[in-house]
């Protein structure tokens, strides 16, 4: 009778999400329908300000957002008290469309449209609307909100919008131009940031007002050590409007918890069963998966089920149990320097923060996960947890080196440095926390599929093998063979193999200037056309090195790691996956199979470097 219900509830899940997967298909991929014009019809609607060199149409239609011009203007103009709309010019553009409004009131004002692409319909805008009322109560700088819209059939506008402040100021890093961040650039921010870790939450989730939920979707929004003069009555906690929680069907499964919570392990169990849920009903391709999800030991669906198993009986031993690393703390989702606004003053350093912007998926999280530090300070290798200063390169390593490498190690260095001030200064309370790989391995339970499985278990497998420092005495209960770990080994150094390869032929094409999403900044059409000739021939020269491979598997490999591979395509890639983790030959066949294994260039830079980092880096 069990199994029956079960099956009966997978096939409703899946009746009952038909439409939203024919809508996303046929929304986010318009190449499999008749036409795709519109998508490029008005630039007010449509994403222009460049192209994708994979899944651009998808990347495209994903962030297409209609509205009804007219009607925005009249409401504009009301909300900013002037009768009309002088110019409007669209300044930004990427989850958000972006606009610039003047007024004939020699006013002007920002509106901003979320796409497809940044969230969930209603909870994103409401949520961010009332996040940043309540950053302004604590006195946190945020633009001020003149109007705004959660619901789109609710407005003649016919789309979401906010209408905000135009916050004078420029972006951080148009401060420092050429130059590097520095010391007195953490301290600004930090002092900015400092008293949101002041502000202790009892539980998690998204700040809404109270009116735009229902009751059962809600929690009180509970604080420790609030200033007495600041009142939040009309908020609440609700939802979480992370994106993972609502990408592809998941937002279409009334089932999927989202929060609010009141435990960390909760909320964690929540991430792993979503995970499962979404994999055991869809579990196809989509525009977000990393071209290399194909590699063996990258994961079956079952294997992501089991592997998240695994995950969920770590969870009461890989939450920290100090209250101070279990408070909740709203914290900026995504803080770069194009996010914070500043303006020449008297204070340190000669600027001083006026807005921080882009508040959007914000939420209200347990300290050890969310406290973290902004993009534009974090460093990727040099930072040892705990208290401990940056790591410096071995000196006689440096001297080996070419001069360009020895400089990206300083650089490096220089910014391991103002990573660990930015810690120390700002979020101490998290950094006794050990044993950093219970990091890694909860932001990897969010998105195994469509990262792959590998950095996900070798986050788990360094978590089983610290487990004492994590646990103490008490058994650990994931175990892993000699041969599981051997063959992980082989996979994991593949596919680090394999990330090296196709970040050389990128940069080789284009440079500095092409982001991880495989984007750039072009719209001239001659440039487009160049651009795209340049990648089909170095496609041509990357398959050359099957002619004279007598193995078909090779040619299938070198097809699927081919960097500009589009990942939101028919299906094939994810059903290869299958074939490749289904051979018998052992791990050692892939390693002789799919590469030669050697790590060059900026790897081996990396190790002659940081021996000793190598080994603090995970702990």
């Amino acid at each position: 009778m069990g199994q029956s219900h079960n099956c009966s509830y997978k096939a409703s899940l899946r009746c009952s999400s038909a439409l939203a997967q024919c809508r996303w298909a046929l929304h986010c991929c318009p190449n499999i329908c008749n036409s795709s014009s519109h998508l490029y019809a008005d630039p007010n609607f449509s994403y222009t300000s460049g192209i994708w060199l994979a899944n651009h149409d998808a990347q495209v239609a994903g962030r297409y957002v209609k509205f009804d011009l007219p009607a925005l203007h009249h409401a504009a103009a009301k909300a900013m008290g002037a009768r009309a709309v002088t110019s409007m010019t669209k300044i930004s553009e990427n989850l958000n469309r972006v606009f610039l409004l003047s007024f004939d009131n020699d006013t002007q004002a920002i509106v901003c449209f979320p796409t497809p692409f940044a969230g969930p319909a209603h909870y994103l805008t409401a949520s961010e609307v009332a996040t940043m009322d309540f950053l302004r109560r604590v006195g946190v700088p945020v633009p001020k909100v003149y109007a705004w819209c959660s619901r789109a059939e609710e407005s003649d506008v016919g789309a979401e919008y906010i209408l905000m402040e135009n916050v004078h100021g420029k972006a951080l890093d148009k401060m420092y131009e050429d130059e590097e961040l520095d010391e007195q650039a953490v301290r600004t921010v930090g002092a900015v940031l400092e008293p949101l870790t002041r502000l202790r939450f009892q539980n998690y989730g998204s700040i809404y007002y109270t009116r735009d939920l229902p009751e059962d979707r809600r929690m009180p929004l509970q604080i420790d050590s609030l200033p007495e003069d600041v009142q939040v009555d009309d908020l609440c906690l609700g939802p979480a409007t992370r994106n993972d929680c609502w990408f592809m069907e998941r937002g279409e499964i009334a089932k999927v918890p989202r929060g609010p919570w009141s435990s960390a392990d909760q909320l964690l169990f929540d991430i792993a069963g979503r995970e499962q849920l979404w994999l055991t009903v869809f579990a196809h391709p989509t525009v977000k998966d990393d071209y290399l999800r194909i590699l063996p030991g990258q994961g079956k669906t079952q294997d992501h089920i089991d592997a998240l198993n695994d995950f969920k009986a770590l969870i009461p031993y890989i939450v920290p149990r100090e209250p101070r690393h279990l408070a909740g703390h709203l914290w900026h989702p995504d803080l770069h320097a194009d996010n914070i606004l500043v303006a020449a003053s008297d204070a340190p350093g000669g600027f001083s923060v006026t807005s921080i912007i882009d508040w959007q998926c914000s939420w209200v999280g347990p300290a050890f996960i969310n406290l973290n530090v902004p993009t534009m300070f974090q460093a990727t290798i040099g930072t040892p947890s705990g208290h401990r200063p940056a790591v410096t390169p071995n000196p006689v390593a440096l001297a080996e080196v070419s001069p360009e490498d020895r400089e990206e190690a300083m650089r490096m260095h220089r910014l391991a440095i103002l990573h660990k001030l930015f810690e120390d200064l700002v979020i101490p309370q998290v950094l006794d926390v050990p044993v950093r790989a219970r990091w890694q391995l909860i932001d990897c339970a969010a998105s195994t599929w469509e990262i792959g499985l590998l950095p996900f278990m070798k986050a788990m497998i360094k978590v089983v093998d610290r487990w004492e420092e994590i646990a103490g005495d008490k058994p650990c209960p994931v175990h892993f063979t000699e041969e599981q770990l051997e063959f992980h080994g082989h996979a994991y150094a593949t596919w680090l193999n394999h990330q090296q390869n196709g970040a050389q032929v990128v940069k080789e094409l284009m440079g500095n200037n092409c982001k991880y999403s495989l984007y750039v900044p072009i719209t001239d059409p001659d440039m487009v056309a160049y651009l795209k000739n340049k990648i089909e021939e170095r496609r041509q020269k990357w398959m050359a090195k099957a002619d004279n491979a007598d193995n078909d598997a090779y040619r299938l490999l070198l097809e699927l790691t081919w960097p500009f591979r589009a990942s939101a395509d028919s299906g094939t890639s994810h059903i290869v996956i299958h074939q490749l983790s289904n051979r018998a030959e052992t791990p050692s066949y892939y390693v002789t199979i799919y590469d030669n294994m050697r790590l060059q260039n900026y790897f081996t830079i990396l190790v002659k470097l940081y021996i000793p980092l190598i080994v603090i880096k995970v702990m």
